[in-house]
């Protein structure tokens, strides 16, 4: 049996799996123990299952390796907006599930804070380390594992690719989430020293929250020559009002998620998403079957998605050059 409506704004504990579920079902939750045959339970945290088509893509990847939906294994997924993850994250730990399954690192630290117990695995984190989720890349520790994305190294690369679509400009606005901890050491570690070397200018704008999105985007019309925007829970539930904010201020603009572009957005580099929820599947499948965690590596992603909107840089009067199409991964038409 399998839940993935996005959450409504009030939701008992009962609902959580689902409503079809029954209570004596909800009532062996709590058990320690399960008997034999019993499905395993699998509870995903991040952002709005219609806003990430990646966990199809880990359900069906856990089915090659053996687990069947509704026989050995039950999915279900909450999303929400950030304020509301911690609760989340809390109500999957009062129900006892067997593994979490955390999208970016907004959710796998609500995740990590609601429990020491339940194994977690995450996914698109771009500084575990740094954001204290594990104690070392090669062995966790604790109860958590999962697949991160390349950040430090990734940033200075969309820099390269802004050069290259304005090569008279050298002022880039990056609008970054401050609540985010990943986007402060990017930033800080490497998007100014990158700047220097390729000769840009950066200014820094931070959203918190949507409102705050278009008075910020408006902003970079006459301060800037081209925009990025760092990969980001927030930004990425909102990526069509981004999209739509983007364009109207004309100016050249690199994603760090691979789904802005698909709605809009000029440009996106990034770590194939795709890849990296394979992979969690298999570390998902290590875990149920009785790996630690935290003896499980946690990997990085090694292939990178070059995506350009080819109908969007139409609508703005701009001209890909040749070398930059060929290295994009995907051209939308």
């Amino acid at each position: 049996m399998e839940e993935d409506r996005a959450r409504p704004p009030s939701i008992s504990r009962r609902t959580f799996l689902g409503g079809a579920l029954s209570a004596s079902w909800i009532a062996q939750v709590a058990a320690e123990s399960r008997p034999e045959g019993t499905p395993r339970r699998v509870a995903g945290l991040g952002v709005p299952p219609g806003s990430n088509p990646h966990w199809k893509l880990f359900r069906d990847r856990l089915h090659a390796l053996g687990w069947r939906p509704g026989r050995e294994v039950l999915f279900a997924w909450r999303g929400g907006d950030l304020g509301q993850l911690p609760d989340l994250a809390r109500e999957a730990v009062e129900l006892d599930v067997d593994l979490l399954v955390t999208g970016a690192t907004s959710a796998s630290l609500a995740a990590r804070d609601a429990t020491r117990r339940i194994p977690i695995v995450f996914v698109a984190v771009g500084d575990p380390l740094g954001t204290g989720l594990v104690d070392s890349l090669a062995r966790p520790a604790g109860n958590v594992t999962g697949v991160s994305t390349v950040g430090p190294a990734l940033i200075g690369k969309q820099l390269e690719v802004l050069r290259e679509v304005t090569p008279g400009g050298t002022r880039v606005t990056v609008l970054w989430n401050p609540a985010n901890a990943t986007h402060g050491r990017l930033l800080l570690g490497e998007a100014e020293p990158a700047a220097r070397t390729l000769g840009l200018t950066l200014r820094l704008v931070g959203a918190r929250g949507p409102d705050e999105l278009a008075p910020l985007i408006e902003s970079t019309r006459a301060t800037a020559d081209a925009l990025l925007i760092l990969d980001d829970l927030l930004f990425l539930l909102h990526r069509e009002r981004l999209a739509q904010l983007t364009a109207a201020t004309g100016l050249p603009v690199v994603h760090g998620a691979v789904a802005h572009a698909e709605v809009g957005g000029l440009m996106a580099l990034a770590p194939a998403v795709e890849d990296q929820w394979e992979r969690a599947a298999m570390l998902a499948d290590r875990v149920l079957r009785g790996a630690a965690p935290g003896d499980l590596p946690v990997e990085q992603p090694t292939r990178f998605t070059l995506v350009i909107n080819l109908r969007t840089a139409r609508t703005l009067g701009l001209r890909v050059r040749p070398s930059l199409l060929w290295r994009a991964n995907r051209l939308i038409e």
